[in-house]
């Protein structure tokens, strides 16, 4: 069974807009900057508060926006025809692991030698 790259590409673009979305819930560029550093300036008893939410923010806004470069990647691979090859051996990534993690860069082989 050859990969089905339209399905993947309907669900690397669904992820896309998804990302896109949860940063813009946490007002965060889609580098995963906080956009508004304003809604974290209140008075000096706020200030440990201020800074828990941030860095909670922050951390969210950063895992989004590593997401959204790695679905951005694939769907630069799909484009380039370049995708389901794998970056370290340039053998192909099994269709099982490409349908599990469609960001998939690495065959399994080579994922486990990185470990």
């Amino acid at each position: 069974m050859a990969i089905d790259l339209e399905s993947i590409r309907a669900a690397l673009d669904e992820e896309h807009g998804k990302l896109l979305a949860v940063l813009e819930d946490l007002g965060a560029t889609e580098d995963g900057e906080i956009r508004d550093s304003e809604q974290f300036q209140h008075g000096f008893s706020d200030a440990a508060a201020d800074t828990a939410s941030r860095r909670e923010i922050l951390q969210q806004a950063g895992k989004a926006a590593e997401e959204l470069e790695h679905v951005r990647h694939a769907l630069a691979r799909l484009d380039d025809g370049s995708y389901g090859v794998c970056e370290h051996c340039g053998k192909p990534i099994s269709e099982e692991r490409l349908e599990f993690r469609p960001i998939s860069v690495w065959c399994i082989d080579c994922k486990r030698g990185a470990a």
